[in-house]
Order: structure tokens, then C-alpha cells, then sequence
């Protein structure tokens, strides 16, 4: 396990070149997009919970109209009302998630693992899954087993079904099982089945 997770972090690395580049040349004009579609920053950002339930910031290109959850966290849903119309674009893609190749850079995330989750949404989780915490044992992902395996989780019973593939990517985590989500995450964005 350890000489996987060494290997891992290189591979990580290794992306994080082109991802970087990809995420330099597109920020202009993604920016310009966000600018003229929806007022406020080009940026989000949002703590989520990461290895062993360490907290971090996560960075997306903002997709959801400014005040979206002035009433506190929320879970996306399918089509949701909250994004604006480029912003629905940039989910669909998956080009949404091009900054966290920052976080991949600052070993906070890896190109595959869990979905990292939000705190606000641990209390429930954790009383409603048995062992929801042991998620935790992998460093969370920009794609991942359960990406790309069943629907966008909207709800802590939507969870249960994204938890099991996540246990099932933690015990048998192989950068050949990373290699297989990587392709099946390639075909998601040209299919725009993002969410």
C-alpha cells in the first residue's frame, strides 16, 4: 500500500502539468463566460473533508447564481435551478472542476479517490451510514469510482449507494483500477453527463 500511495502522489503530479496548463489557457475565457453570465467571482470556493477528516478548501469555477444557499447547504440536484446557464455548461463538462488541480498540487486531493463531502453534511451521513468516516481512508478524488458509476447523490439516502462504491474503490485501490475511472471519467465529459 505504501508503494502505491508513493506512485499515486507521482501520477498526481504528473497531471497536475497539463492540468495546470489546461487551467491557465481556459481561465481567461472561462472567467470572461462566468463574468457576463452571472455577477459575482469567478471562483468558489468551499470546505470540504478530506484524508484521515482533515478540513481543506476546495476550488471550483463557480457555476451557481451568487446567494444560492443564503439559507444554508443544500445538495445539488439534477438540473439544478441554482446554476446559471453557462454554469450548467461547466458542470455537464466537468470543466467546473479544472481548479482543483490546485488542490491536487497542495496534496490536499488526488485525480481519483471519494468525492470529498462537506461538513455540513457529516452528522447526518455519519448517522445514517455505519462507518461513513472510514471514506476517509483515501484521499478524496476529482473523479471517482462512484462518480462514475451512479447519479449525483442528492440526499443522505442517495449517499448510502455512493458510499458502498467508495468502500469498494478504498479496498481494492490499484493504479490500474485508477486508470480504468480515469477512462470512464473521459467518457462522462464527452458525453456531458456531468452534473
Amino acid at each position: 500500500m505504501k508503494r502505491y500511495i508513493i506512485m499515486k502522489r507521482l501520477c498526481d503530479l504528473l497531471a497536475c502539468i497539463p492540468g495546470l496548463v489546461f487551467l491557465i489557457v481556459l481561465f481567461l475565457p472561462v472567467a470572461a463566460v462566468i463574468k457576463l453570465s452571472s455577477p459575482g467571482s469567478v471562483l468558489f470556493s468551499q470546505q470540504r473533508i478530506g484524508l484521515n477528516g482533515k478540513t481543506f478548501i476546495l476550488y471550483k469555477f463557480r457555476t451557481m447564481k451568487m446567494g444560492a444557499e443564503e439559507d444554508g447547504a443544500v445538495w445539488a440536484i439534477p438540473n439544478d435551478p441554482r446554476n446559471f446557464s453557462f454554469g450548467s455548461f461547466l458542470r455537464k463538462s466537468r470543466l467546473d472542476e479544472l481548479p482543483q488541480f490546485i488542490n491536487i498540487l497542495r496534496g490536499e486531493m488526488s485525480l481519483v479517490g471519494p468525492r470529498p463531502e462537506r461538513p455540513e453534511f457529516l452528522p447526518k451521513l455519519k448517522k445514517k451510514i455505519n462507518g461513513y468516516t472510514k471514506r476517509f481512508a483515501a484521499k478524496p478524488g476529482v473523479t471517482g469510482y462512484a462518480q462514475v458509476s451512479c447519479p449525483y447523490a442528492s440526499s443522505v439516502e442517495e449517499s448510502i449507494s455512493k458510499f458502498n462504491y467508495d468502500m469498494y474503490y478504498i479496498d481494492n485501490r490499484s493504479l490500474w483500477f485508477d486508470f480504468t475511472i480515469l477512462l470512464r471519467t473521459i467518457k462522462v465529459i464527452m458525453r456531458l453527463e456531468g452534473r
